[in-house]
């Protein structure tokens, strides 16, 4: 679902995901991603996993080379699905099964199992959230869908069957695990509740201690195209404060349209150029949802302290040939950017970290990272990890609604957020 925190692409058309726009003369959508089913694998005492199906369909031949899901829900339930990484080749009217997508949702992380429990119980459950497929496309195609970046947005809302193995007998033994779970849940003394209270105690303490210092961000720039056509666009992330009056956010914030795999195969083969003066930073501190007057890099609100960024070439399909283009890397340690605030009134206290000190093969059952929701707030994601290479890695992927956030450990602050599965390491 497109918000206004959403990533925007505007081509002085109306604001539209992709769903509602149709291929040149004809009045199909381009892709149709569809969660076909959810398939419970097993209902534990701490966790359910669960087996999402999916298929997708095109209205015209099209090679879809990744789908991402984003801010997807589960009833009330918050989930995450690993990206479809697996090429597909697509013919119109030849609907393709997409790989097994598996999820495992932690009883801890909520705060009733009751809505879990009903949807095993009725065997079906409302799936919210959004698709982006990536689209391996020409320049001709672009122009003719209108498609300028090769990407799909593509909005999730139905209701699906959530199937359990066994017939009638499993399903019935899936409720009653969940109910018992949701009873230990309420339990004093229970280690269930015991787990869940301190989850509870240690997200009001993340409310209280970092969401105060975290800040949105929205880049914006422009591309001009051959032809004419302007295409605005807007690239959200997260950030936070490392003293008062200094943040740090993603590298991409600063040049969006280097890490932009479309972006930049444009500017390298000067089918479109940067447009002067159309770079922009905005930022809101605090929580978004407070919607305060954004703080702009044009009007003089924040100035740069420091920017390092690392590259690697890469082969990209363009026409009948490859072209070499150089992309900004989001997996090491010189994507970040150091910002200050110009204005004492915009100043505020940091995020408290960790020890510098660490053990190189640390793992945590649990950390917490930030993430925007669709309705544009401030949400905490518990999920394991551990120190492996010099990186922070996680064991779940988040989504880009996450990039920027701290990653915080119950001894502190330990990293930030800078793609779905891993962070980089930061103590002071």
């Amino acid at each position: 679902m497109t918000t206004f925190f959403s990533k925007v692409l505007v081509a002085g058309l109306a604001l539209m995901p992709i769903c509602a726009q149709a291929a040149a003369n004809a009045g199909e959508p381009l892709v149709r991603i569809h969660l076909d089913s959810v398939n419970l694998s097993a209902a534990g005492t701490d966790h359910v996993r669960l087996e999402v199906r999916a298929s997708a369909a095109v209205s015209r031949e099209v090679k879809i080379t990744r789908i991402r899901f984003e801010s997807m829900t589960l009833g009330d339930i918050p989930f995450f699905m690993d990206p479809v990484d697996q090429p597909l080749r697509m013919r119109a009217g030849e609907p393709a099964s997409l790989p097994p997508i598996p999820v495992t949702i932690y009883y801890r992380d909520l705060e009733s199992l009751e809505s879990l429990q009903t949807a095993v119980r009725e065997g079906r459950v409302f799936v919210n959230g959004q698709a982006r497929a990536d689209l391996d496309l020409n320049l001709l195609d672009r122009v003719t869908l209108r498609q300028w970046l090769g990407r799909a947005d593509l909005p999730i809302h139905n209701t699906i069957a959530l199937n359990v193995p066994g017939g009638e007998l499993g399903r019935k033994a899936a409720v009653a695990t969940i109910g018992a779970a949701q009873g230990a849940m309420a339990l004093a003394g229970s280690a269930l509740n015991v787990l869940h209270r301190t989850d509870a105690d240690w997200n009001q303490n993340l409310a209280l201690r970092y969401a105060p210092a975290m800040i949105f961000a929205q880049a914006r720039y422009s591309l001009l195209f051959n032809n004419g056509q302007r295409v605005d666009l807007s690239v959200p992330g997260l950030g936070f404060r490392i003293s008062k009056d200094r943040f740090v956010v993603t590298a991409e914030m600063i040049e969006p349209w280097t890490f932009d795999a479309d972006a930049a195969l444009l500017l390298r083969t000067h089918e479109a150029a940067l447009v002067p003066d159309s770079y922009d930073l905005l930022v809101w501190p605090g929580d978004p949802s407070m919607r305060e007057p954004a703080r702009r890099m044009s009007s003089g609100d924040m100035r740069i302290e420091s920017l390092t960024g690392k590259t690697e070439t890469v082969l990209m399909p363009h026409d009948s040939e490859r072209v070499r283009v150089t992309l900004a890397k989001r997996d090491c340690a010189d994507n970040m950017a150091v910002l200050s605030f110009t204005h004492e009134d915009d100043w505020f206290r940091a995020v408290p970290a960790a020890s510098s000190s660490a053990d190189p093969q640390q793992a945590w059952d649990r950390l917490a990272v930030f993430h925007l929701t669709n309705a544009g707030r401030l949400a905490v994601i518990l999920i394991p990890g551990q120190r492996k290479d010099g990186r922070l890695v996680f064991d779940a992927p988040v989504d880009q609604s996450a990039f920027g956030s701290p990653v915080i450990a119950p001894e502190g602050m330990v990293g930030m957020v800078q793609e779905e599965r891993s962070a980089l390491p930061i103590a002071w």
